[in-house]
Order: structure tokens, then C-alpha cells, then sequence
């Protein structure tokens, strides 16, 4: 059974994750429509790599294998979420408590412990 469209989305709201929308645009459209859509994503700002492994993981999982290695390819020139930092590293406090929520958050995605190097060597060096 379909969701019901929200209002802020309508039918669009049943998207809540990019790997679904990845397969299909593969399977309808094909290899060259799945790059010039991921292309469009990576010339975004807030792209990052963890949202397209994600995918590709999800993707493969599905057997959709060959749209999985294209994703991965995209992701590999992505930065990491953990880069996209909004805080300037002087403001120490909130560049600290970016990186920390970043990890948190990976890791109840993933599952698995991950800490920030930056974050660990900088309570050294205090």
C-alpha cells in the first residue's frame, strides 16, 4: 500500500530515501539519465559521499549491481559529510559540536563506532 502523499510533497513523499529513486531512474531511463542525475547531485553543495554509498549499498542488497558501482564511482569524488562543516574552526565550540553530532548520527546509521581523529587529537594537544 502507497502512502499518502503529505502536503509539503504530494506524491514525491513516498521518496524518502534516494536509493528507490536511483534503481528506477536505472532501470527506466538507463546508465547515461542515472549519471546525469547523479552529476546534477554532485555539483550540489551539501553532497556528500555518505548518502551515495548508502545508496549503492541498498542498491546491491536489491542486485542492482551495476547502478551500485556507478553510484560508488560518483560517491569516491564526493567529500565526506564530516568535511562539510559550516563552523570555521575558530569557533571552536560549535566546529567540535558539529563533528561529534556528525559521528553520532553516522553510527546509528551504520552501527558501527566512529570516531573523529580531528576531535581525538585535539583533546590530546589540550
Amino acid at each position: 500500500m502507497m502512502p499518502e502523499p503529505d502536503k509539503e510533497f504530494g506524491e514525491f513523499a513516498a521518496f524518502s530515501e534516494i536509493a528507490p529513486l536511483l534503481g528506477f531512474m536505472y532501470r527506466q531511463y538507463g546508465e547515461e539519465q542515472l549519471r546525469d542525475l547523479l552529476e546534477l547531485y554532485a555539483g550540489d553543495p551539501k553532497a556528500n559521499r555518505e548518502l551515495l554509498v548508502d545508496a549503492a549499498a541498498e542498491l546491491q542488497r536489491a542486485g542492482l549491481i551495476a547502478p551500485a558501482m556507478i553510484v560508488i564511482e560518483f560517491a569516491s569524488d564526493l567529500p565526506s559529510g564530516l568535511a562539510l562543516n559550516p563552523y570555521d574552526e575558530a569557533d571552536r565550540n560549535n566546529w567540535e559540536r558539529y563533528r561529534q553530532s556528525w559521528c553520532r548520527r553516522r553510527s546509528r546509521k551504520t552501527g558501527k563506532p566512529l570516531t573523529d581523529p580531528l576531535l581525538k587529537n585535539a583533546k590530546k594537544r589540550r
